[in-house]
């Protein structure tokens, strides 16, 4: 049995990942599940861990489509790709990230609560 260690809630979510990085061949792939923190990218080949790369994430949502850019770093590899921490983002990618996270959650409200900060009475 594993010990989960991850401290932000990751969904399923399946979109067109594009991965980018200086004297790199441009990289068609998709993810697999993402959080706000990171996420696991099928198809990624010849990453190594540790290597900063650009992540564009494109798709569509209930009423419109997207494409947001996420600059993040190799954590890991598995046969089928890569896992990635994102390290830095603006503001509105975060947001969304955040929206698909609460959407896609099996437990919405508590999601929620990983966005908020907790404030001590007093």
């Amino acid at each position: 049995m594993t010990i989960e260690r991850r401290r932000r809630t990751r969904v399923r979510f399946t979109i067109k990942a594009r991965l980018v990085a200086p004297g790199v061949k441009r990289q068609e792939c998709e993810t697999k599940n993402l959080s706000v923190n990171g996420v696991l990218i099928v198809g990624a080949v010849e990453i190594k861990v540790g290597s900063l790369w650009g992540i564009e994430l494109s798709g569509k949502l209930k009423h419109s489509s997207f494409r947001v850019r996420i600059k993040a770093k190799a954590i890991r590899t598995t046969p089928n790709g890569a896992a990635f921490a994102f390290e830095k983002m603006d503001d509105d990618c975060y947001a969304l990230l955040q929206t698909v996270v609460i959407y896609n959650a099996d437990d919405p409200i508590a999601v929620v609560g990983e966005f908020t900060p907790q404030f001590e009475p007093g």
